[in-house]
């Protein structure tokens, strides 16, 4: 406590002592260098922030539920959303159903365009034809797909 008061050049307040924890000698430097970014003395600081209530992260939540903390109620942005997962999922059920069931050299230039990422060149040279019967069995087969999923009302 004392290394701490020599720190802020004055006594310790009671704000300062919560629980018998006295601030940290971190806390006390990020006020310092917050002060000299601002301006201002830590005497300011303090009254600032001083006042603001504390936050414990494994303290229950009043009025929530007794056993679930704030911690708990903090979103986890690295999970992904179970139902947006789900949807993907069920898009692409849908989606592979009906390209299988579209004729084979639709499915091969469906295949070859968005699985191995050729051109619409490349694909036709790998099928042995031309870029623009490409382009008509690939408008052909996204407009039945789409036709198809409409009549699912999965398309708007």
């Amino acid at each position: 406590m004392r290394s701490i008061a020599l720190d802020l050049g004055r006594k310790i307040s009671f704000c300062e002592v919560r629980d018998g924890d006295v601030i940290a000698r971190k806390t006390v430097r990020r006020l310092q260098e917050l002060g000299r970014e601002l301006g201002w003395d830590v005497s300011r600081l303090r009254a600032i922030f001083g006042d603001a209530p504390s936050l414990s992260l494994d303290a229950p939540q009043p009025g929530v539920d007794d056993v679930l903390t704030a911690l708990d109620l903090l979103e986890d942005a690295t999970t992904p959303d179970p139902f947006a997962t789900l949807a993907k999922r069920q898009r692409h059920v849908t989606l592979s159903r009906l390209i299988a069931g579209l004729p084979e050299r639709e499915q091969q230039v469906l295949a070859l365009y968005y699985v191995e990422e050729m051109t619409m060149l490349e694909t036709g040279r790998a099928l042995g034809i031309g870029e623009s019967r490409v382009s008509q069995l690939h408008t052909r087969a996204v407009g039945r797909l789409r036709k198809a999923l409409r009549g699912q009302g999965d398309l708007p």
